[in-house]
C-alpha cells in the first residue's frame, strides 16, 4: 500500500458550528490523504460533548481520525498531537473555521509527484466574510521563494500564506524541529514557519486560490498584555535572524511588530493605549501618525455603529 502523501491536522476548540464544514471541505477532495481531528476542548465541556456527536458522522470513514485531549492545552499543542499521529510524507493544517477548495489536494499532489525534493508548498488564499469573498492574496513573485526572503516577509508581518491553513510541509522537517512551540499563545504559525524555513531548501508557490479563510470570528482578538508577552518572546527568539539585516530593515521589522501591539491596545480597554504608547516610546519608536490613524478608525467605527442603531 502506498504511503499517505498528505496528513491534514484539524485542531478544534469551541467551534462546533464550523468543524463539519472544514472536514467536509477536505473530503470533497480526491487523493492520498488522512484527516486528523484533534479536539482541544475540556473533557466535560459542552463543546466536547457536541463534537463527540458531530464526529459520529465519520465513524465509517477510514480517512478521518478523531483524537481528544483530556483538557484544553492550546492550538500549538493540538497541532503537535496531530503531528505525532500523522503518517503522511507531508503535513498540512486546517483551522476548524477554514475550508479547502475541492481541488486543493489534487493540485498539491501534482507538485509533490513532479518536484520530488520540495520541502514547502503554499497557495493563494480566498478571504470570506459572511460567506462573501472580500479579497484574495496578492500574487507572489515566484522568483523570490528562497527561504531567506520568505523569513524576512514573516518577520515584517507580511504573511504571504494568508492563513495557518496554508502550510504544506515535509513531515521529516516538521518532526526534526519538534513541531510547534507550545509556549506561544499567539503567532504560533509564524514562529513555526520561520523555524521550518530555516531548514527548507525548496519552496513552491501554486498560483491558485485553494484555501478559504473565514473572517467572521472576531471573538479571539488578543488583549494588549497578552500580545506584549508574545511579541517580546517572538522578537527575542529570532533576534539572531533580525540582526543579520541592515539598520533600515531592522527598524521596519520592529515598527511592524509594534504597530500590531498598538492595534491590540486600541481593541482593548482604553487604559491600555497609554501603556502601549509608553512601551513603544521606551523602545525608541514613535508611532504618533499610526496611532492617529487608529484613533480615527475607532471614531468612525463608533459613528457607523450608532447610525446602524438609528436605522433599526
Amino acid at each position: 500500500m502506498e504511503k499517505v502523501l498528505l496528513s491534514i491536522v484539524i485542531p478544534t476548540y469551541k467551534r462546533n458550528d464550523s468543524l463539519c464544514r472544514a472536514i467536509d471541505s477536505v473530503l470533497k477532495n480526491k487523493g492520498s490523504y488522512e484527516i486528523i481531528v484533534v479536539d482541544d476542548n475540556d473533557e466535560d465541556s459542552v463543546y466536547r460533548k457536541n463534537n463527540i456527536e458531530l464526529m459520529k458522522k465519520y465513524d465509517n470513514n477510514d480517512k478521518v481520525k478523531y483524537i481528544v485531549h483530556e483538557k484544553n492545552k492550546n492550538g500549538a499543542a493540538a497541532r503537535n498531537t496531530g503531528i505525532s499521529h500523522s503518517k503522511g510524507l507531508y503535513i498540512t493544517f486546517l483551522d476548524d473555521d477554514d475550508e479547502f477548495t475541492y481541488d486543493r489536494i489534487t493540485e498539491i499532489e501534482k507538485v509533490i509527484r513532479k518536484e520530488k525534493k520540495t520541502d514547502f508548498i503554499f497557495t493563494g488564499t480566498i478571504f470570506k466574510r459572511n460567506n462573501k469573498i472580500i479579497r484574495t492574496n496578492k500574487k507572489l513573485n515566484e522568483e523570490n521563494l528562497d527561504s531567506k526572503t520568505l523569513i524576512k516577509l514573516l518577520l515584517l508581518e507580511e504573511s504571504f500564506i494568508g492563513t495557518g491553513s496554508n502550510m504544506i510541509c515535509r513531515s521529516e522537517i516538521v518532526k526534526k524541529i519538534n513541531g510547534f512551540d507550545e509556549t506561544f499563545t499567539r503567532n504560533q504559525d509564524l514562529e513555526f514557519l520561520i523555524r521550518f524555513l530555516e531548514l527548507s531548501k525548496k519552496n513552491i508557490y501554486i498560483d491558485m486560490n485553494l484555501v478559504i479563510k473565514h473572517l467572521d470570528d472576531t471573538s479571539n482578538f488578543p488583549t494588549y498584555q497578552k500580545m506584549l508577552i508574545v511579541k517580546e518572546k517572538f522578537l527575542t527568539k529570532f533576534l539572531h535572524l533580525i540582526n543579520e539585516y541592515d539598520a533600515c530593515t531592522i527598524k521596519k521589522i520592529y515598527t511592524k511588530n509594534y504597530k500590531t501591539l498598538l492595534r491590540c491596545a486600541y481593541n482593548d480597554e482604553k487604559s491600555q493605549r497609554k501603556l502601549a504608547r509608553i512601551y513603544i516610546k521606551n523602545k525608541g519608536y514613535n508611532l504618533f501618525f499610526y496611532e492617529l490613524e487608529l484613533s480615527m478608525r475607532s471614531k468612525l467605527k463608533k459613528i457607523k455603529n450608532y447610525l446602524q442603531k438609528l436605522k433599526h
